[in-house]
């Protein structure tokens, strides 16, 4: 399957080699910047370093995307690095000290459950650390040499909402509020049934409820149905506007309690309601095509050879 994949890549060939090439540790020296050695085929030779099916697969798997897609991705990744090397480019160790950190400290002070969870991914500590670099490069490249359009014009919005105005709808969303507390804050739990029982006006008990110990609150506005945790979205769908319902849910250790606000039903969005969505799209396709643009001016002087 892969092999068709590849065959199916239009490349310039510079010259006829071997698809499955077992690998010295010299000649992985001057193609990989770990220096792992695999022993499995060769998919693409790109600038100075290799790429293997073995990689692709991964990053196919990784990403959710098909083999060629994970080539072009690991083919792009590496273009841009070189392309950053002929500048002689720098990028400051503390930036990529900090992206390196914010993954790491996930893992607390847990440093061998870290190293563990990379191995499982077949890196290393070094290795990992290599494309941390190599992935702030690649922002950085992307930050200086493509603009993002900050404007789209009102004619191409009228045009692309009068196009695409049957799929330009308003999901279903809800407007609600959140009383969350621990379990063994019995005092507080019951103070919250008691308050909402009694009735009154819903801004007062939302305000009422914000000022009981040990509670806390949050206030959702216009969530998508969707985005919603299903046995919340149910409960709140039973409690009649503009009020809480004194029903509480047990939600790990913690008990909840909710009110309704409002629920917008699915419906087509408006020229007017679509405009800041359409606008979005437009300057999203204009930047992945002048993206795409410099990836193909970056292409074009790469050596570049797929088996």
């Amino acid at each position: 399957m892969l092999e068709d994949v590849l065959r199916n890549i239009s490349i310039i060939f510079r010259s006829a080699l071997r698809s499955c090439v077992p690998l010295s540790v010299s000649m992985l020296h001057g193609f990989t910047a770990q220096n792992i050695v695999y022993e499995n085929k060769i998919a693409a030779y790109v600038e100075d370093r290799i790429i293997t099916t073995q990689q692709i697969h991964q990053e196919a798997t990784r990403s959710e995307i098909s083999l060629q897609k994970a080539l072009d991705a690991l083919s792009e990744k590496i273009i841009i690095v070189k392309e950053f090397d002929r500048m002689h480019g720098q990028i400051p160790t503390n930036l990529v000290k900090q992206e390196y950190d914010k993954i790491k400290n996930r893992f607390g002070d847990n440093h061998e459950k870290f190293i563990c969870t990379l191995a499982q991914k077949g890196k290393t500590e070094q290795s990992f650390k290599n494309e941390v670099r190599e992935n702030t490069i690649i922002r950085t490249m992307y930050d200086h040499n493509v603009t993002r359009p900050s404007i789209a014009s009102p004619r191409d919005i009228q045009d692309y909402y009068d196009t695409h105005k049957s799929e330009l709808k308003q999901e279903r969303q809800i407007s609600f509020d959140q009383i969350e507390t621990r379990k063994e804050n019995q005092k507080s739990i019951e103070e919250i049934k008691n308050y909402i029982k009694n009735g009154g006006d819903y801004e007062e008990i939302f305000q009422h409820l914000s000022k009981i110990p040990d509670v806390k609150v949050n206030r959702d506005d216009g969530l998508p149905y969707a985005d919603i945790l299903p046995m919340v979205a149910q409960k709140v769908e039973t409690i009649a506007l503009n009020s809480f319902s004194d029903e509480s849910m047990e939600i790990s250790d913690h008990i909840m309690f909710f009110g309704l606000r409002k629920i917008e039903e699915e419906h087509p969005l408006t020229l007017a309601e679509a405009n800041g969505r359409v606008e979005r799209i437009l300057l999203d396709k204009r930047y992945r095509r002048l993206r795409q643009d410099w990836l193909d001016s970056l292409r074009k002087k790469a050596y570049y050879i797929v088996l």
